[in-house]
């Protein structure tokens, strides 16, 4: 085991097991009570926050918080922007970037899962899932990677009360793409178009096709500018979230740790996500006309995102009151009562329009 010297050793937990092998660095790293890394071969942490009871099997993990009770398998390839709920757990071989899973998403092995936001399922039990073998498609042949898909979304996901998203083994999903709950897709399935309506089942059976392709044409560029545009004004309902709600349940330097880490993560993220869209419409405005909205894509390239700040976008009381009267997260939230819930998803949404004005003239 080796510890570098800028690591603040106060910030782990004197319970924390670390098996041989295995390297910790990084200033802002923190390890909560309970948490085992190692066990099934040598675990690289840089610079994440990690929550209690968590179990870091095998592989590398970087600039990324892992919450209480998450699980991940050996093999693991865990870069910045990623941020683990509770209950996460994932199968082995893994690659996450740019990754976002809310509470009790179960993933398979062998996956490459970077650039989405995933939720859905209510317990341990009934949670959404990834098959072994999935893939998200996050670059293009374009050189860009304008391409974050929303699997469910924050405003409703949050509330740990959607139905669970099953996107089956040896399947795919062509990002940017909005999957509804409820949504099955089929083994080796391709997704390729978004899933709208909810409970939906889709099975693929796709067939060759070759044609003329322009590398220089934005057919769909206005979908994409919408979609990353979504994709951002849901992270910044997350980031408003962690920042009013979520720091109501801290009572340790553990769980301090992971709620900061997780705002600086989301803040990241935002950043990341503007710097993706910003390259794909700098690429594009030479093959564009003023029919194409020039115009409205020139103006999205002046949005600075400082503009908006989450923490000037306080909760009503009564949302307040209620997380604040509970200490343990997941229990608050099964017990948060219906009114405040619309109330709750109410401010959700009034946050994430104020982040997409930034983009409308």
């Amino acid at each position: 085991m080796q510890i570098s010297k800028e690591v603040d050793t106060t910030r782990i937990a004197s319970d924390v097991l670390i098996h041989d092998g295995s390297v910790i660095r990084g200033e802002q790293a923190s390890i909560g009570p309970g948490t085992v890394i190692g066990e099934q071969g040598p675990v690289v942490i840089d610079n994440c926050q990690i929550g209690k009871e968590v179990h870091l099997k095998g592989g590398f993990f970087k600039d990324s918080v892992m919450l209480d009770g998450v699980s991940v398998e050996a093999g693991a390839h865990v870069r910045e922007g990623t941020l683990l709920e509770e209950q996460v757990k994932t199968g082995a071989q893994i690659g996450f970037k740019q990754t976002i899973l809310m509470p009790y998403v179960a993933v398979g092995s062998l996956i490459n899962f970077c650039d989405v936001l995933m939720s859905g399922g209510t317990s341990k039990e009934n949670h959404s899932e990834i098959g072994s073998s999935f893939v998200h498609f996050n670059y293009t042949p374009h050189q860009d990677k304008a391409t974050p898909s929303l699997v469910g979304d924050v405003i409703h996901g949050i509330f740990l009360d959607q139905e669970p998203i099953f996107l089956g083994g040896q399947g795919g999903l062509v990002g940017p793409r909005k999957i509804a709950y409820g949504t099955i897709s089929g083994a080796g399935t391709i997704l390729r178009n978004d899933i709208n309506e909810p409970n939906q089942l889709v099975i693929s059976h796709t067939k060759p096709i070759q044609r003329t392709y322009d590398r220089k044409g934005r057919k769909h560029l206005k979908a994409v500018f919408e979609k990353n545009v979504q994709y951002i004004s849901e992270l910044a309902a997350l980031q408003a979230w962690y920042h009013h709600i979520r720091s109501l349940f801290v009572q340790d330097v553990y769980a301090a740790a992971c709620i900061e880490g997780a705002d600086r993560l989301l803040n990241t993220a935002l950043h990341e996500r503007q710097r993706r869209l910003n390259q794909l419409l700098s690429q594009s405005m030479e093959h564009l006309s003023a029919s194409d909205n020039q115009k409205r894509y020139e103006h999205a390239l002046r949005v600075n995102m400082n503009d908006h700040r989450c923490e000037a976008f306080e909760p009503p009381t009564e949302i307040r009151d209620y997380f604040t009267d509970h200490h343990v997260y997941l229990q608050a939230m099964h017990n948060l009562p219906e009114p405040l819930k619309k109330t709750s998803q109410a401010w959700l949404r009034d946050v994430a329009a104020s982040m997409r004005e930034l983009w409308d003239q």
